[in-house]
């Protein structure tokens, strides 16, 4: 399964894990407000393949703690190494 993947002590420019490759994905912004308008911009984001959950434990064993969410984006990891509110 592939999952978008970050790390709390990354700005997204460097590969978060050494298994992450890099995908060109739309993302879409909406403003709200008098208008209502969306736009829509390819970005690059970083992507994970983990097909079992031995090979999640694995990767929680290798970096740490490990953050597992869904939003929009899709299923995400976060490897959680810094601190954030």
């Amino acid at each position: 399964m592939e999952f978008r993947i970050g790390r709390t002590s990354h700005n997204g420019n460097q590969a978060p894990c050494e298994e992450a490759y890099e995908r060109e994905v739309v993302e879409e912004d909406s403003i709200f407000g008098a208008w209502r308008m969306s736009t829509k911009q390819i970005v690059v984001r970083w992507f994970i393949d983990i097909n079992t959950p031995e090979e999640l434990v694995a990767l929680e064993k290798k970096y740490g703690e490990i953050i597992i969410s869904s939003c929009n984006a899709g299923p995400t990891l976060e490897i959680y190494d810094d601190y954030r509110e």
